[in-house]
């Protein structure tokens, strides 16, 4: 029997051989049961930033973090992650702060985080935060785990008239 390799990661894979009308003798025992033991490393999980955007008068729109795994995993991966303050802060309403997890199911090898970024109409600094990922099940962390981006101002100087 030939075990076909891969690379990607996956779990103990187990097969059976069953034997069948043997000729001249007699079978004590018809079946073997045999294991594929994974030799692959589970993928890396990165994180990229997300592309600047303006902020907006009202409502709120997504930031898009990347993720991406550095190779297919046979398992589900489970990408832990929060938002952390930088200059922009969840307090004074410009992102929504947010700890949830992103499941990447098997064969999957990216997808987003989204963050909404809240609008509004004062006159502020361009403002960065960051989204860090905790933890990682089923893969390991590259770099350091953490993105961020920037809240371009798009509110003008106040006039008085």
């Amino acid at each position: 029997m030939l075990v076909n390799g891969d690379l990607a990661f996956e779990l103990t894979e187990a097969f059976s051989v069953n034997l069948s009308s043997p000729a001249n003798a007699s079978i004590a025992d018809g079946q073997g049961v045999g294991s594929i033991s994974n030799d692959d490393p589970g993928p890396s999980v990165s994180i990229a930033d997300a592309a600047p955007s303006t902020e907006g008068n009202s409502g709120s729109k997504a930031s898009k973090f990347p993720v991406t795994l550095s190779n297919a995993s046979g398992v589900m991966v489970v990408v832990r992650y929060q938002t952390m303050d930088g200059s922009a802060t969840a307090a004074n309403a410009d992102f929504t702060a947010k700890t949830d997890s992103l499941k990447l199911l098997p064969g999957t090898v990216s997808d987003t985080i989204r963050i909404n970024v809240v609008g509004d109409t004062k006159l502020e600094d361009d403002e960065t935060f960051f989204v860090n990922i905790t933890s990682v099940t089923g893969g390991t962390i590259a770099g350091t785990g953490t993105a961020q981006t920037t809240i371009l101002n798009d509110d003008g100087i106040p006039q008085i008239r």
